[in-house]
Order: structure tokens, then C-alpha cells, then sequence
């Protein structure tokens, strides 16, 4: 009988058709399919899509950092194109595992239906590529720069294009899954460009959780280098962030995660850090949501993101 690993097994349980397919599956089957789960990725960085909503927009910018050209998609407020005076707050959306700029765009329709019912403040959404298992992270080789790319080429283009309020004040990150680890690392490591930081179902791991949970992750992004994984790990970079005594850019953070989410465990280090450092934040252990970001959005409705952006 064919074992399967422990973090494999946990997706599979998590998303119902692929359980049921791989419980049907022959062995051969059955390990081709984890195959094709843990390999390293084939990167694709332009998504366009046809969603309905018309102010939801897809874009791509040229990035000299990763040689190529990376899609991202864009919602603007209704207001934008008649309050030509005007700038926004801009949320930056960072994807879960496996996903892209089109993926999540949900939120987007979650957003313009609170925004006309006047439950939100408008603001810009930005929904980045950081490519597949990448973590939002600048691999150990620099072969895929991808936080350098984000942060240095994306930002200052959507700046320079849309109506933004271009400082940390004006910039807020949204993560869900891998992106709630790659927004939590970056508003850690750079609160001076970042204003706010919400996640919901973070996979917030650890050295030991992720060597375990992605291993190929862990050799293709870090290198099986563990002082690099640490430079990028959420705990660790908030230890760092939360022990300073002047707190020059203090952070609006808020963790929000439900009782059936497998990332449920891996909040326990970054909130035990939080409060031994007498950082200020919000912790929320929602009932209900396992690991899909429809089932945050069915429970905890406007104000998280109300939160974000006012």
C-alpha cells in the first residue's frame, strides 16, 4: 500500500473532489498525482482573466529583476474615473499555494459589494503573482526574486500609474495561505513601506514545520539553508520588528484564523512572540473556516478589510 506524507494527506482532506479522486486512484495513480504535488513548479506569470466585474482590471509590468513579464490584476473603485483629483490607499493581495493574480478574485467582488453598500472605504486592490511555492520570496540564488520584484518593480508601478497614496500610510498587504506568510514576513521586514497587515489562514510555519510540510519548497526557495529560511521566516523576522524599542513604524496587525484550518497550529509561535514583546496586535480564532478563503469571507464579512484600509 502506498504511504502517503503526512502534508499531502492534509491538502488532499482539505479540498473534497481531490480527496475523492485520490481515494478512487490506483497506487501508480495515486503516485503520480503526489508527483506532480511536490515537484518543483513550472512558474507561469501572466494570468489574464475574464471576470465580469467591470472596474477589475489585469495588467502586467516588465521586470528587469525576474526577465520577464509578471501579470497582476486590478481593482479600482467605482469613484476612480470621476474623481480625477482623488488618490486611494492600495491593498496588495499575495495568493495562496498554487495560485496567481487571477485566482483569488472573489475578493474583488466581496470588496465592490461592501463598498456600495457602504460598509468600506474605497481603495485601490492589487492582486500580486508571486509564482507557485515561492513563498513571496527572493530564492537563495537569486534565480526568482520574487519579494525584490514585488516590492521594488510592482509598487513603484502601480504608484506611477494609478492615483495611489504612495507612502506606508497608503499601503496596506492582505495575505491568504502562502501569502499570509509572504505578507506577514514583508510587513515585518519592511515597516517602513507598509502601513497594515491582515491574514487569514496564514501558513505561518516554522523551520522544523516547513522542512516537514514542504520540503521541496524548502530546497528550491531556501536552499536547505536554514539561517536564509529564518531571514524570511514570519516568527523570526517579528522578533526582530517587535524587540524595537522605538517602534519608529508601528504596524496595524491582525491574525485571523479558523479552528478547521490546517495553518491553525503554525499561528502559535508568531502570537507567542507578538505578546512576549508587548507588540501590538489582533489574534482571531474564528469558528468554522477550514483552508479556503471562501469560508473566511462567508463568517467574518466587511470589517477585517474595513480595518485594513481605513
Amino acid at each position: 500500500m502506498l504511504e502517503v506524507p503526512s502534508d499531502i494527506q492534509k491538502m488532499i482532506d482539505q479540498i473534497p473532489d481531490l480527496k475523492a479522486k485520490f481515494e478512487k486512484a490506483s497506487d501508480e495513480e495515486k503516485a503520480l498525482m503526489i508527483s506532480k504535488m511536490t515537484d518543483v513548479p513550472k512558474q507561469v506569470w501572466v494570468n489574464p482573466h475574464n471576470h465580469v466585474l467591470e472596474n477589475l482590471k489585469h495588467g502586467q509590468y516588465e521586470s528587469q529583476l525576474m526577465q520577464t513579464d509578471i501579470g497582476f490584476s486590478l481593482y479600482l473603485p467605482p469613484d476612480y474615473e470621476h474623481n480625477g483629483n482623488k488618490r486611494y490607499p492600495v491593498v496588495y493581495f499575495l495568493h495562496g499555494q498554487g495560485c496567481n493574480e487571477s485566482s483569488h478574485l472573489d475578493v474583488a467582488e466581496h470588496y465592490d459589494s461592501y463598498l456600495k453598500n457602504g460598509l468600506v472605504d474605497p481603495a485601490i486592490l492589487v492582486f500580486v503573482n508571486g509564482g507557485i511555492g515561492t513563498m513571496f520570496t527572493d530564492f537563495y540564488d537569486n534565480s526568482l526574486p520574487v519579494e525584490s520584484s514585488f516590492l521594488n518593480e510592482l509598487i513603484p508601478y502601480i504608484d506611477e500609474h494609478y492615483r495611489t497614496i504612495s507612502d506606508r500610510g497608503g499601503r496596506k498587504l492582505f495575505g491568504f495561505s502562502m501569502g499570509g506568510f509572504g505578507a506577514m514576513k514583508i510587513a515585518f521586514k519592511y515597516p517602513d513601506r507598509f502601513s497594515s497587515v491582515l491574514t487569514y489562514g496564514a501558513a505561518l510555519h516554522s523551520l522544523d514545520s516547513f522542512k516537514k510540510s514542504w520540503f521541496r519548497n524548502y530546497q528550491f526557495v531556501f536552499g536547505e539553508k536554514e539561517d536564509y529560511f529564518n531571514l524570511n521566516c514570519p516568527s523570526v523576522v517579528a522578533s526582530e520588528y517587535s524587540k524595537n524599542p522605538i517602534r519608529q513604524y508601528p504596524l496595524q496587525i491582525k491574525l485571523v484564523v479558523g479552528d478547521n484550518d490546517l495553518t491553525y497550529e503554525y499561528h502559535r509561535d508568531l502570537v507567542a512572540i507578538l505578546i512576549d514583546n508587548k507588540a501590538p496586535f489582533e489574534y482571531v480564532s474564528v469558528e468554522g473556516p477550514s483552508h479556503h478563503l471562501d469560508d473566511y469571507f462567508s463568517v467574518r464579512h466587511h470589517a477585517d478589510l474595513q480595518g485594513l484600509v481605513s
